[in-house]
């Protein structure tokens, strides 16, 4: 008899032990559903329109209260049970711009108010991430980008195209005086000829010995007296 209620007790406790184990397992996954539903989301989406600045985009979660925005300098927190947005720099002091009218667990679970002066305002958190706003924002980045490398283009080939017209320019100016150079015409002054006393155009020079043009006589003139003429001119015949 003995042997048969130990093989009873046994069964008993294999029974009790498989319905223990059932018993926890349900707990366990009653625990994790009751905490993933209990969570607060991954990211909300604000959105504010009364004020200049820009509050609105996606909030992502930090840890349990607390949330920075995407792509800014702003921040969801709780102080004291209360959901507020203020800076970044500003998360543990209790400065905001809004805050919630009423505790809540989330920051989309709440309505929110100007945080000087208490007036209402129109801030909205949605249980969701905001829809193209990080593709806004990129698409404004990217804009300003190619709009920067158009302006430096354009000032590029100015610069290049005034650089271009100066030495052009300093070109010609220098070509100037070799054309004059090339081009140049000797000073000449009047003597007659001491033979046959036609006046004759001579170049100014040192002392050189000339021929008339007329009588194919030859003559010399001192380079001082080259600007006289006839009887004002000691010219040297040089007689044929």
């Amino acid at each position: 008899m003995a042997p048969m209620k130990t093989m009873k007790a046994m069964k008993a406790m294999k029974s009790g032990s498989k319905v223990m184990s059932s018993l926890l397992r349900s707990v366990l996954l009653f625990t994790y559903t009751f905490g993933l539903m209990a969570s607060c989301p991954d990211k909300v989406c604000v959105s504010e329109d009364t004020f200049a600045q820009d509050f609105d985009g996606t909030y992502e979660k930090q840890s349990e209260d607390v949330y920075h925005q995407e792509f800014g300098k702003y921040a969801l927190y709780k102080c004291e049970g209360h959901w507020l947005l203020g800076d970044k720099n500003d998360v543990g002091d209790c400065n905001s711009y809004f805050d919630a009218s009423s505790s809540s667990k989330c920051p989309n679970g709440a309505s929110y108010a100007v945080s000087d002066g208490g007036s209402t305002s129109d801030m909205q958190v949605a249980d969701k991430e905001c829809t193209g706003s990080s593709l806004g924002l990129v698409g404004t980045i990217v804009g300003l980008l190619l709009t920067c490398l158009v302006v430096a283009g354009v000032v590029w080939c100015c610069c290049k195209h005034r650089q271009g017209t100066g030495g052009a320019s300093q070109g010609a100016t220098t070509s100037i005086p070799a054309a004059a150079v090339v081009v140049a015409v000797p000073q000449t002054k009047q003597v007659d000829c001491p033979h046959c006393g036609i006046v004759l155009q001579l170049a100014l020079g040192g002392e050189q010995a000339f021929q008339c043009s007329s009588c194919a006589k030859p003559f010399t003139v001192p380079p001082t007296l080259l600007g006289a003429r006839g009887e004002e001119a000691e010219v040297v015949s040089m007689g044929v």
